[in-house]
């Protein structure tokens, strides 16, 4: 009787330790990922008041436990993964299976402060090996630096690969001012690459300015452009009314003949007449809806240069005649920056300043000779409202 009862219980434990007892697990790789900002983004402190590190353990198999040098904080399984959280400075980490075989996994060195480590692991089942790794996955996005996410679990930043579980899963594809892609799809047990050409939010606007400061508001522009991530921007500003009114010769005693005067050969400095120019540039976001703009100018500058008008006669004093005035036009180029904000997507305030710097010659009235050149700085400054659409 006992002898059956003893051979019932052995052929049961045979059946029940056997295909165990043909298992082996072994570490097939140990990665270190750069890129990886899973510590950082599911941020554990250790006792000490450190940010953990996380160790990735990429295996499919029940009654595992894990240790670690210096301890494990947290154990979390995510998406076929089992992720340990472990405090900077492990070295290594020990897997116990459920048919009590002990694996130690070494580092390649002590992890820091929110680094994180993979583990592939090889089953040898049967003399077969069988590579635990789940098939890989990748996105690529044109531009790249995109946010992804599986299954709504941040994953990383394009262009990202990383391996998850055959099964079907949804993505959520996100880039700063480029419109969100999201979809669904299923992983096989092959490799998969999945390519997105994410769309600008780019937007073109119209826009009217108008010179803020005396002497030169005179002027009005207009711009044109697209308004995104890098953008481009045409302007141009016309004058519509000249800086200083004609100048004529006159005296107290009414118009006279110009026989009647001679003009000295000492004329003043240039000023500023009439400025028409033209600016090209490029668009770009610093920071929220606030827009750079910088561009290059180039226009026509006029000035106006007086001179004295001398009487012949005695009988007309000096004093009582104003200048005679000639008119100088200078072409330049010049350098244009803008600060504007978007609001709602809409409406684009923005504040512009072009600066030229025009070499005038201040000459005699007879033009027989250059007297001296002077470099004349000019400082358009504008306000503008527009539309975008």
């Amino acid at each position: 009787m006992w002898n059956k009862v003893i051979f019932i219980t052995v052929v049961l434990l045979f059946f029940k330790i056997g295909p165990v007892l043909g298992q082996e697990l072994k570490v097939n790789k140990v990665i270190m990922v750069e890129t990886d900002i899973a510590a950082r983004e599911n941020k554990i402190l250790d006792a000490n008041g450190n940010a953990s590190a996380i160790i990735k353990a990429r295996l499919v198999l029940k009654d595992i436990r894990f240790s670690s040098d210096l301890g494990i904080i947290k154990t979390e399984e995510k998406n076929g993964e089992i992720w340990l959280w472990v405090p900077p400075g492990t070295k290594k980490i020990s897997i116990v299976t459920g048919w009590n075989d002990t694996i130690n996994v070494n580092t390649p060195y002590p992890l820091e402060e929110y680094s994180v480590c993979i583990v592939l692991f090889t089953l040898i089942n049967n003399n077969e090996p069988e590579i635990i790794d789940m098939p890989s996955i990748s996105f690529v996005t044109k531009p790249p630096g995109a946010g992804i996410f599986i299954n709504e679990m941040y994953q990383g930043i394009s262009p990202l690969k990383f391996s998850m579980l055959p099964d079907s899963f949804s993505y959520r594809i996100i880039l700063n001012r480029y419109y969100p892609v999201s979809g669904k799809d299923i992983l096989s047990s092959e490799p998969r690459e999945l390519n997105f050409r994410l769309k600008s939010q780019n937007r073109l606007y119209l826009q009217v300015n108008s010179d803020m400061i005396l002497p030169y508001r005179r002027n009005i522009g207009f711009s044109a452009g697209i308004i995104g991530t890098t953008g481009l921007y045409f302007s141009c500003s016309l004058p519509v009314k000249n800086a200083e009114p004609e100048v004529t010769i006159s005296s107290e005693y009414g118009n006279s003949n110009f026989d009647s005067y001679y003009l000295s050969n000492e004329g003043t400095q240039p000023y500023l007449l009439r400025h028409t120019y033209a600016v090209l540039g490029a668009t770009r976001y610093i920071y929220g809806n606030f827009i750079v703009m910088c561009g290059i100018a180039y226009g026509r500058t006029d000035f106006y240069q007086t001179f004295k008008a001398v009487s012949f006669f005695n009988d007309i004093p000096d004093r009582q005649i104003i200048a005679l005035r000639e008119d100088l036009t200078k072409a330049a180029t010049g350098f244009d920056i803008s600060i504007a904000y978007w609001i709602k997507k809409k409406i684009v305030l923005s504040i512009n300043n072009t600066s030229f710097i025009s070499d005038v010659v201040i000459r005699d009235i007879f033009g027989v000779y250059e007297r001296t050149r002077k470099g004349l700085y000019i400082s358009d400054l504008r306000i503008g409202i527009g539309y975008s659409f």
